[in-house]
C-alpha cells in the first residue's frame, strides 16, 4: 500500500473537490460542528499542533514537539522547577482543557541526551507536559524508526 507506485497519492489521482486552508498559530477553522484550533509546537521547523473540538469534547494532537528542550533531570526534580515551564506556558494553556491528548514521546530518557534539539520529546518530558496540563488521557505516539525493540514490552 505504501509502495512508491501508490503513495503518496497525487492530488490529480483524487477524484474529489479539495479545498486548502492556510493554517497559522492562533487560527481557528470550523468544519460544520468540528472546530480546529492551531498553536505552534516546539520543533526546528514551523510546526503546528491542533485542538479538535466536537460534541463538547476536545482532543489535542501534537506529533512534533520538544517539550522542555534539553531537560534531562528526573521527573520529580523538574516538576519543582517552575521556571523551566515558563517558555511553554502558552502551549500548556492551549492544551489544558483537552479531554484527550495525542502527543509524542519519541525518545527514552537515555536516548534523548544525544538528540536534544531534534524537535521530539523524551518520555519524561512528555509525561511532565501531560501532568502540567491536567489531561487525564494520553495516547503516546511517534517513534524513532531506529528502534528495534518495543520500548513498552522490551521485546
Amino acid at each position: 500500500m505504501l509502495a512508491y507506485a501508490y503513495f503518496p497519492v497525487g492530488l490529480e489521482d483524487i477524484q474529489s473537490s479539495i479545498f486548502f486552508h492556510d493554517l497559522r498559530d492562533g487560527q481557528v477553522v470550523d468544519f460544520g460542528s468540528i472546530r480546529i484550533s492551531c498553536h505552534y509546537s516546539f520543533h526546528p521547523g514551523p510546526t503546528l499542533c491542533f485542538k479538535i473540538e466536537m460534541n463538547k469534547k476536545k482532543v489535542g494532537y501534537v506529533t512534533d514537539n520538544e517539550f522542555l528542550m534539553g531537560n534531562q533531570c528526573p521527573f520529580r526534580t523538574v516538576e519543582k522547577k517552575e521556571a523551566l515551564f515558563t517558555p511553554y506556558e502558552s502551549l500548556l494553556t492551549f492544551l489544558s482543557d483537552c479531554d484527550l491528548l495525542i502527543h509524542e514521546a519519541q525518545y527514552m530518557d537515555e536516548e534523548y541526551q544525544e538528540r536534544i534539539g531534534w524537535g521530539h520529546s523524551s518520555l519524561t518530558n512528555a509525561s511532565l507536559l501531560v501532568k502540567k496540563t491536567g489531561i487525564k488521557k494520553w495516547i503516546v505516539t511517534h517513534h524513532d524508526p531506529r528502534h528495534t525493540v518495543n520500548i513498552v514490552t522490551g521485546k
